[in-house]
């Protein structure tokens, strides 16, 4: 699979003498962040023996949450705290549950994702 990426990688920079600039690598890394930051939290959640299935509905919650309070002209830092906070109280609740009633993580979290997907 590295030998794959090397060879499209050295096909790019030959083809487009652009590829191996830095602005552009600062572009690639930007566009896959967020992608990165869910693959890194699902890599824990998946090491310890669980599964998530409601990680799309809540980033696809907050990032609507996030633009209404922008809209609503609440300040960005406080719209940022008060995001960040309504992420983790949704994961909170889906941990309270798998921890304190053990419902299994694949139902709880199935759970949230219906919810936060289909309550509107």
């Amino acid at each position: 699979m590295e030998v794959i990426l090397l060879v499209l990688c050295a096909i790019l920079a030959y083809k487009a003498p652009h590829f191996f600039t830095l602005e552009n690598l600062l572009n690639v890394l930007r566009a896959i962040s967020l992608q990165g930051l869910i693959a890194f939290g699902m890599t824990m959640v998946i090491i310890v023996g669980e599964i998530d299935l409601s990680v799309g509905a809540v980033v696809a919650f907050t990032g609507c949450l996030m633009a209404y309070l922008t809209q609503a002209k609440v300040p960005i830092p406080l719209g940022f705290v008060l995001t960040l906070a309504a992420g983790t109280v949704l994961g909170a609740f889906t941990g309270l549950m798998r921890v304190r009633f053990q419902v299994p993580s694949f139902i709880t979290t199935l759970a949230l994702f219906t919810g936060l997907r289909e309550g509107h």
